[in-house]
């Protein structure tokens, strides 16, 4: 709330441990690892909305092309070490929870927006409200830019991301002895951003960094996500409570963007030779619009990765607390049944350098990649938090079944393959001095296949 990022490498850039990579600029597609787990697409770390699995389908494809807007969080976990084995199913590095706004029980609002430089544009507003047993919310955030990159011969470099939430609850009274209550979320996010995968040459980076060739008009991200939870929360006074969701997330997305030539150097090569001479200063000069397409070998390959997530399953958390005076004692069981598939369709199309814009040329459409991958998990886990005066010790244990299959979109997924894991850690955590902790922790990481 100080300091208003909209970015999560912002928020999450003072965090020990942390590892961030940015891509875009602004944040859209975030590149997170943990204890120097690789960061690309935040694939290798377990990230969750509300103790919720977040990525498009976390077994299958754990690419995370999705993330909420930040301006409409309200806290952020970071879990590293042998705690991590809570939170699967990637362990190794550990995982991040994204915290939302709760039901409220008196009426609430707010509204917050602001505007700055390249027609960036932010909006938040929330508005609930609500008594003992029960409550809605409202909420939604808007942010968009023109984007700081120029493109040759003009055009969009920006962005506009839009995300609402509508959260209902309702239940016992609070002072029943056993307290219950339902919650339903439901939330909505697209995103239109015109990004592409085309860099620069050195020396042009060099010259203008914040240029873009005229070969990279048109591309585009476009994707849609919708979510459903339902929760059943139970607490018997203050030693039991035991919280049971059923989700459902279903993310499509289609990138289209510059692929490489149709004959000719590849962009890698010829972008990190620059325009050496001979054919490369021909190349050089299609993709930055100065010269027109002549032969087939300078055919532009526009491609669109369409992809299609489902991801849903259940979960059930359960704590059971003791306490004898200077010894204390919390058990937490966990167990999950998930499932989630990816369909991706990509293909390619040829077209000309025309005038300074790409123009789609005659050709076939051609087919890349068609394949459906799914996953099914069963995983369950226990944890002890035993408190010893100043001295605590964190046993636990996670158990992970997983079966996954590929195809075809034509046959579905054949030729399910099955893989089973324990996953053992422990913790250790002193304060000899009220100023003073020492924390140690040992545990089994694990990433699926």
């Amino acid at each position: 709330e100080r300091h208003e990022y909209t970015d999560i490498h912002q928020v999450l850039a003072s965090v020990p441990g942390v590892y961030l990579r940015g891509e875009d600029g602004f944040g859209l597609r975030p590149n997170i690892g943990l204890r120097g787990g690789n960061s690309d697409r935040s694939a290798k770390i377990t990230l969750m909305e509300d103790g919720i699995v977040l990525s498009p389908a976390p077994y299958a494809a754990p690419a995370a092309y999705y993330f909420p807007l930040t301006q409409r969080l309200v806290g952020v976990e970071v879990i590293k070490g042998a705690a991590a084995i809570r939170h699967g199913p990637q362990t190794i590095g550990g995982a991040v929870n994204l915290l939302t706004r709760r039901v409220p029980g008196e009426t609430i609002a707010a509204l917050d927006t602001a505007y700055g430089l390249m027609n960036t544009v932010k909006a938040h507003a929330y508005s609930g409200t609500g008594g003992d047993q029960w409550g809605v919310l409202a909420e939604i955030a808007h942010l968009s830019s023109d984007g700081f990159k120029s493109l040759d011969g003009g055009g969009s470099t920006g962005f506009g991301r839009q995300d609402a939430m509508l959260k209902a609850r309702v239940g016992t009274s609070k002072s029943a002895s056993i307290f219950q209550d339902v919650e339903l979320k439901l939330s909505y996010g697209q995103e239109h951003s015109d990004e592409t995968y085309l860099g620069l040459s050195a020396d042009d980076f060099a010259a203008t960094p914040n240029r873009r060739y005229a070969a990279s008009r048109g591309d585009v991200m476009d994707w849609a996500r919708t979510q459903e939870s339902l929760t059943w929360r139970v607490l018997a006074g203050s030693d039991i409570d035991v919280r049971t969701v059923l989700y459902h997330q279903h993310l499509s997305r289609a990138w289209t963007k510059l692929n490489r030539f149709s004959g000719g150097p590849s962009l890698h090569d010829l972008l990190y030779q620059g325009a050496s001479g001979g054919q490369a200063e021909v190349y050089m000069a299609i993709l930055e619009g100065e010269e027109d397409s002549t032969n087939a070998d300078q055919l532009l390959m526009r491609g669109t990765n369409d992809r299609d997530f489902h991801s849903y399953g259940a979960q059930s958390l359960a704590h059971l607390r003791s306490d004898w005076g200077a010894v204390a004692n919390e058990v937490e069981l966990g167990v999950r049944y998930h499932i989630d598939q990816v369909k991706r369709l990509h293909t390619e199309s040829p077209f000309n350098m025309e005038a300074g814009r790409p123009v789609a040329a005659d050709g076939d459409t051609l087919t890349n990649l068609n394949s459906h991958n799914s996953a099914h998990a069963l995983a369950v886990h226990l944890h002890d938090d035993l408190s010893v005066g100043n001295f605590r010790l964190l046993p636990g244990l996670r158990y992970e079944r997983i079966t996954t299959a590929t195809g075809s979109q034509d046959n579905g997924p054949t030729d399910p393959q099955t893989h089973q894991i324990v996953l053992p850690g422990i913790g250790v955590y002193l304060t000899p001095l009220d100023s003073v902790g020492l924390l140690a922790g040992a545990h089994r990481g694990f990433s699926p296949i």
